[in-house]
């Protein structure tokens, strides 16, 4: 699996699922080591933000556009 490192090390899973976890911990003389199974759950999507509204906003941006133009040619 993955590693980190440092003070503040971290990781982020990208799936949900069950997942075995080991911690060690070191002062470079000693060294201490926790294993447990997290679970992550999966990440909601914040409404509206999806490819849907993406494709939407940029047909609305080219539909205003063309309006635009077209009056300034009369």
């Amino acid at each position: 699996g993955d590693q980190a490192t440092g003070l503040y090390a971290s990781h982020k899973f990208d799936k949900a699922g069950l997942y075995n976890v080991e911690l060690t911990v070191s002062d470079g003389f000693e060294e201490s080591v926790s294993r447990t199974t997290v679970y992550v759950e999966k990440q909601q999507q914040t409404p509206g933000f999806g490819p849907m509204a993406a494709m939407l906003a940029m047909f609305s941006a080219a539909l205003i556009a063309l309006t635009l133009s077209r009056k300034r040619r009369s």
